[in-house]
């Protein structure tokens, strides 16, 4: 869905249709990637250095219903044709 990302009060902000989380402001490189990706994985996730590891920002887009997790490709439905 299209978005924007900025920042506010030093905080990362994600606008979208759905709404606008506001995150700690380290995660920007993260949001910036969520705005312009029509799609990613968890590894294509920025690293954001020592503050957060390797998951932690794919925690936080989930709690915030940015992220669906799917367990493989073929779990995803469907549609006939």
């Amino acid at each position: 869905m299209p978005s924007g990302s900025d920042s506010e009060y030093g905080l990362a902000r994600l606008t979208f249709p759905g709404g606008t989380p506001r995150l700690d402001g380290r995660l920007r490189p993260v949001v910036d990637h969520v705005a312009k990706a029509t799609s990613f994985t968890p590894a294509e996730v920025p690293a954001v250095g020592q503050h957060y590891d390797a998951v932690e920002p794919t925690r936080i887009l989930v709690r915030h219903n940015l992220f669906r997790p799917v367990e493989s490709a073929a779990a995803v439905p469907r549609r006939p044709f």
